[in-house]
């Protein structure tokens, strides 16, 4: 089984379409089915290490990336809307990101946070998308080790 994706260009200032597709995931729950977001940067441009430093590396990707998973029907349970963070910057990204002034939103519960997978969150049911989209432009940006425009990609998955 292979994945269906496709891609939506946005900037800070006009996050509707994504919405619209957060919005259509939502209602799907059926776990197949979930929104990458990051900077919108030819990864050709950016010194993302070695292959060597890429493959034994105990750290994330350099470019930054928000994954979000919208809540679903599992074994006859809801599970929740998680909020996955993949980035290169070492464990205590939670720490990190409140240092930049990025905190978690009230009722976001940490799953995990460790330097190569990630920090993991539960978002509580019926938070807004927009809430999801404005943390994940401010986090990938705080994480991002090089400057970038504003300019995001939103890649949507389909198993």
């Amino acid at each position: 089984m292979g994945l269906d994706g496709h891609e939506v260009s946005f900037r800070r200032s006009d996050i509707a379409a994504v919405l619209a597709e957060m919005d259509t995931l939502a209602a799907a729950a059926d776990g197949q089915q979930w929104i990458n977001i990051g900077p919108d940067v030819d990864e050709r441009q950016v010194h993302t290490g070695s292959w060597a430093w890429r493959v034994f590396s105990s750290r994330g990707p350099v470019i930054p990336r928000v994954t979000w998973f919208p809540a679903h029907r599992r074994r006859g349970r809801m599970e929740p809307t998680q909020l996955g963070v993949s980035h290169a910057t070492g464990a205590k990204v939670v720490e990190r990101l409140a240092a930049a002034g990025v905190r978690l939103p009230a009722g976001w519960v940490t799953v995990e946070d460790h330097t190569r997978r990630g920090l993991v969150v539960a978002i509580p049911p019926g938070e807004s998308h927009e809430v999801v989209v404005q943390f994940a432009m401010r986090a990938v940006r705080v994480l991002s080790p090089f400057e970038f425009d504003d300019h995001y990609l939103a890649t949507i998955y389909r198993r």
